[in-house]
């Protein structure tokens, strides 16, 4: 008997032993294709607003500064479950004009792990945990670790579309607030993939296999620790901000993506300590952004 057609026996016998197997990776491959781009992507970002006036507080302007870097540790995909890590690096800047606070430059430093695992034939439980530091790099101890973390259920509902449900921990909300979350997805005829939920929302359009557009709608806030000079005690420099944008992507080379995205930042709010350790808050006003980057999908 030739090599080929023990090969395909042996293939077929496979198939037969593990047909549900291969079904859940189907399931699998569905909802972790649909809406790839709404986690934080490998690459490097940048982002940058406009000065506004703060309509209430402190300040006679603001304005913030971001460079974020994400690569790719592990990625392993299974047929049943699968863990991805990637290790970030995020530096913010904040121009606030007529404030003692929120001089420093800030870091979170952080690793991302993302896990799934199919526990149904329609059913996956999925994970994040980022553990990281959030610090000005002045004081880096115990009180500057934070972990971010999600638990939730996806369950398909269809071909084409599935709902899941859980509860979060993120700092980009500007505190450590535990929070629902939830969302329905699903992708239309016209190719066009929808998440719509909290605490994110995306339509994303793809035109051809090289270029897509989306809308999103995400929280884009943070807590960082800093020390105050002359103090000994730890204080918080807590940032809330949304982002309601629109963008577009676009095919480089190999496994290289080109990112544009502009848009607007609402519901603002920063809290500080100034040089005597006094508490100062301002509202920053709705202003534009614009981002740009470079991101790695393998």
């Amino acid at each position: 008997m030739s090599n080929a057609a023990v090969t395909s026996r042996s293939s077929l016998k496979l198939w037969s032993m593990r047909g549900r197997a291969i079904a859940l990776a189907l399931v699998g491959g569905f909802v972790s294709a649909l809406l790839p781009a709404v986690a934080v992507a490998d690459g490097l970002q940048w982002s940058k607003d406009i000065a506004t006036p703060p309509e209430q507080g402190t300040g006679t302007s603001f304005s913030t500064d971001q460079l974020s870097l994400m690569l790719p540790l592990q990625d392993n995909q299974g047929r049943e479950e699968g863990l991805r890590m990637s290790a970030g690096l995020e530096v913010t800047r904040f121009a606030w004009s007529g404030a003692d606070a929120a001089r420093a430059q800030y870091y979170w430093l952080s690793v991302p792990m993302q896990y799934w695992q199919q526990r149904t034939l329609n059913g996956q439980l999925r994970m994040r945990l980022e553990l990281g530091l959030m610090t000005d790099l002045d004081n880096i101890g115990t009180d500057s670790m934070m972990a971010n973390g999600e638990i939730y259920w996806r369950q398909r509902m269809g071909k084409e579309w599935f709902v899941q449900g859980g509860l979060m921990v993120d700092r980009s909300m500007g505190d450590f607030l535990p929070r629902p979350m939830a969302a329905i997805a699903w992708k239309s005829v016209s190719g066009t993939e929808v998440l719509l939920g909290f605490p994110q929302t995306r339509l994303q359009t793809g035109w051809s296999d090289f270029f897509s557009t989306y809308l999103h709608i995400r929280p884009d806030g943070g807590v960082w620790r800093e020390q105050l000079q002359g103090f000994n005690d730890i204080y918080d420099v807590r940032y809330r901000n949304w982002k309601m944008g629109v963008g577009a992507e676009f095919w480089w080379r190999g496994d290289i993506w080109l990112n544009a995205e502009v848009g607007q930042q609402r519901l603002r709010k920063i809290t500080a300590y100034d040089s005597t350790a006094a508490r100062v808050t301002a509202n920053p006003a709705d202003n534009n952004y614009w981002q740009a980057g470079v991101q790695l999908r393998f």
